[in-house]
C-alpha cells in the first residue's frame, strides 16, 4: 500500500511541476504584421508569430526568418516554426517575431521569390534577385516592428535560416537599423541532395551582399548539412565578409541527424549554436 502511495505522491509532485512550467513557458501569439513594401502604397499582411518575455520591455528583438519548402507545392501549408530557438531567445531576454513571407502560409501572395530562373535546367539562378525579393519583406517587417512600444529599435538582430538567412544577407546589404545578424546555414538552389545549381552564382551573389555592411554577423554551418555543405558555406561565408573580415564569425556546428542543415529546427540542436549565440549576443551588448 505504501508503494502504491508513494507512487502516486510522485507522480502528483511531477504533475504539478510539468503545470507550473507549462503556466511558465512563454507561448507565441499568433498575429499579423503589416509590413509596408518599398515602392508600394499598400501593406501585405505576413503572418508572424509573436513571442515576448514578461513584462511590458521594451525588449531587444530578433527577427527570426524561415526557409522554403522542399516542394513548392506546401509553401502555403507552412506555418511560423522555431520554437525551441524562440524560447531560448525569450529566456535571454529577446523578444522574438518570426514572420512567414509573402506567398507562404497565410501571407499575402503571391509568392514572390524566384531562385532558379532557368529551371528546371538550372542554367541560370538569380539568387542574387531572389535574396533582393525576400529582403523586401525583412525590411518591412523591421520598419514595423520598431515601432513597437515593447521593443527597443536600437537593439534589433536579424536571424535567418536557410532561405530566409539568404533573406537576411540581402537585407543586410540595405543597411537596415540592426546591430547584427545571426544565419544557419544560408543559401538557395539547393536542388537535390548535396547539389546546388551553379554555386559560383551563389558565392558571386553573396559578395555583392557583403560590400557595404557595417555590423557583426555570426554564420552557422553543419559538418553533414546536404543543402550546402561546409566547403561552400566557407566559400559563401569567406565572399560575405571579404570588405569586413574581423566584423564576422563563422561557426563550423558537428553533424547533426541524417541532415545538419536543419539542426536549428530542433531542441536537441541547442547546445550545437547557442553557446557562440550566447557571446555574440554579449559582444553586441558593448557596441
Amino acid at each position: 500500500m505504501w508503494r502504491a502511495r508513494f507512487a502516486l505522491a510522485i507522480l502528483t509532485w511531477c504533475l504539478a511541476v510539468a503545470g507550473a512550467a507549462a503556466q511558465t513557458a512563454p507561448v507565441p501569439q499568433m498575429t499579423f504584421i503589416p509590413a509596408l513594401l518599398s515602392g508600394t502604397a499598400k501593406p501585405v499582411n505576413l503572418q508572424a508569430a509573436l513571442w515576448r518575455p514578461a513584462g511590458d520591455g521594451p525588449f531587444p528583438l530578433v527577427i527570426l526568418n524561415h526557409g522554403t519548402a522542399s516542394d513548392q507545392s506546401q509553401t502555403r501549408r507552412m506555418v511560423p516554426d522555431y520554437y525551441a530557438a524562440s524560447r531560448w531567445f525569450v529566456s535571454q531576454g529577446y523578444a522574438v517575431v518570426t514572420p512567414l513571407r509573402r506567398g507562404y502560409g497565410k501571407s499575402d501572395g503571391p509568392l514572390s521569390e524566384v531562385a532558379i530562373v532557368g529551371a528546371p535546367s538550372c542554367s541560370s539562378p538569380d539568387y542574387y534577385g531572389a535574396g533582393r525579393q525576400s529582403a523586401r519583406d525583412l525590411l518591412a517587417v523591421i520598419d514595423y516592428m520598431r515601432k513597437q512600444p515593447y521593443v527597443d529599435p536600437s537593439r534589433i538582430i536579424l536571424a535567418g535560416h536557410s532561405a530566409g538567412g539568404w533573406a537576411t544577407l540581402a537585407a543586410l546589404g540595405s543597411n537596415p537599423p540592426v546591430i547584427g545578424a545571426i544565419v544557419f546555414a544560408p543559401g538557395r538552389g539547393s536542388d537535390a541532395r548535396d547539389s546546388v545549381c551553379r554555386p559560383e552564382f551563389l558565392i558571386a551573389s553573396a559578395r555583392n551582399f557583403g560590400q557595404d555592411v557595417h555590423v557583426p554577423m555570426i554564420w552557422f554551418s553543419s559538418e553533414n548539412d546536404h543543402f550546402f555543405g561546409p566547403k561552400l558555406a566557407r566559400a559563401m561565408f569567406d565572399a560575405f565578409s571579404a570588405k569586413h573580415p574581423g566584423d564576422d564569425t563563422f561557426v563550423p556546428v558537428p553533424a547533426f541527424g541524417s541532415d545538419g542543415h536543419a539542426f536549428i529546427g530542433y531542441a536537441d540542436g541547442l547546445p550545437l549554436w547557442t553557446p557562440a549565440v550566447q557571446s555574440f549576443l554579449a559582444r553586441l551588448a558593448t557596441h
